[in-house]
């Protein structure tokens, strides 16, 4: 009777830790999803960070998931030495409906996402910028 508890309880932490496991890789390849409509409204905001909301996606291909509440997050400008006219042509092509430029970057959870250079994508009745965990 003791081998059979024994071999539950291991079964049950075997379940456990795959269950971990899953869920840290789950985890690892969540991107984050703003909506362009969000985005759009801070063209003119140059390279200063601005304030918006994103959501925390797991499955890109789950359009339940672009429905989840979205949170705080502060989209930041990676500055590049450029010249006053090309500084401005570029910001005012960072976020466009055809793709982003990728001098912006979210900081989530001490990771850096940095935008998908195929440029939004629609889900629903809306399109969304997917920025993606950068591993280096």
């Amino acid at each position: 009777m003791l081998g059979g508890l024994s071999e539950a309880a291991i079964r049950e932490r075997e379940e456990a830790r795959k269950k971990r496991e899953e869920e840290r890789e789950k985890n690892r390849r969540a991107v984050i999803a703003v909506a362009s409509k969000d985005i759009k409204a801070h063209i003119i905001s140059l390279f200063n960070p601005y304030s918006t909301k994103g959501c925390l996606i797991h499955d890109i291909n789950d359009t339940s998931e672009f429905e989840k509440a979205p949170f705080d997050i502060t989209i930041k400008c990676q500055r590049k030495t450029a010249s006053i006219p090309d500084a401005w042509a570029r910001t005012l092509a960072v976020f466009t409906t055809e793709g982003v430029d990728t001098d912006n970057y979210i900081v989530y959870n001490e990771a850096s996402y940095w935008p998908n250079p195929s440029g939004p994508i629609t889900r629903g009745t809306q399109k969304f910028h997917i920025f993606t965990k950068y591993s280096p």
